[in-house]
């Protein structure tokens, strides 16, 4: 059997493994000898069986021997010609520990790599989540400005200085004040009650940039105007309206 090589398709591991190099994984892994195994450490040798059980000092029994490592290998490697006896027996138990738990390890890790895949594969992507974070930006703002525009309005309405005169008179005689109101929307009752009682059909009406109306009706006239007002404060501080 051929050796597991670097899937081509990931260089450097940079980008998640390919289905074809895990399925080829998973492939090996079930070809090999039913697990669990485990391992005995000789004198000079280490050996990975499965089921394998110690009945004795030196001896046990398995289902099947799957390897056997031997410690001539490990002096094989120039790079250990300095070392002493300790780490060839050492070395070899670790690759023997290795080799036995790899048999439950690596299906274990199939499974988890399928497990998180499958979860992420229930998250929405880059672009979608991007869409619904613009989404929610933009109705945000636009909530944002709706307010600010509200409490402009709001701001600018309980802070301006002037009252409206509803005022009814005769042509070039003059007029008489009806009321006073703070705003236009609160003389709106009495402004239509008055106009219903003027003498004549109303045969003129206009409403001027500031807001302010003014009805004709024969000789009689209707209006309902802004007036600038000053606080005490205000005249105080020279301010003019």
């Amino acid at each position: 059997m051929l050796p597991i090589m670097p899937d081509p398709n990931t260089p450097q591991g940079l980008e998640p493994l390919s289905p074809e190099y895990l399925a080829e994984i998973a492939a090996r892994a079930e070809a090999a000898t039913a697990g669990p195994w485990g391992f005995y450490d000789g004198d000079n040798y280490a050996d990975v069986a499965a089921e394998l059980e110690m009945t004795g000092r030196g001896s046990y029994t398995c289902r099947q021997q799957v390897a056997r490592l031997e410690d001539e290998s490990y002096w094989d490697d120039p790079a250990h010609e300095e070392d002493d006896e300790e780490h060839a027996s050492e070395q070899m138990a670790a690759d023997a520990t290795f080799i036995a738990a790899a048999r439950t390890y690596i299906p274990t890790l199939l499974a988890e790599v399928d497990r998180l895949r499958a979860e992420l594969a229930d998250r929405p992507t880059r672009d979608e989540a991007d869409a619904e974070i613009q989404r929610a930006t933009n109705g945000l703002r636009e909530a944002w400005t709706a307010e600010v525009t509200h409490l402009t309005t709001e701001i600018t309405r309980l802070t301006a200085r002037s009252v409206w005169l509803l005022m009814q008179g005769e042509d070039h005689e003059g007029g008489d004040v009806l009321g006073v109101f703070a705003t236009r929307d609160t003389a709106r009752g009495e402004f239509i009650a008055a106009a219903r009682r003027l003498h004549f059909e109303i045969d003129g009406a206009e409403e001027q940039e500031d807001g302010s109306l003014h009805l004709h009706a024969g000789c009689d006239w209707l209006s309902l105007t802004p007036h600038p007002v000053s606080t005490a404060e205000a005249i105080e501080a020279g301010e003019s309206r």
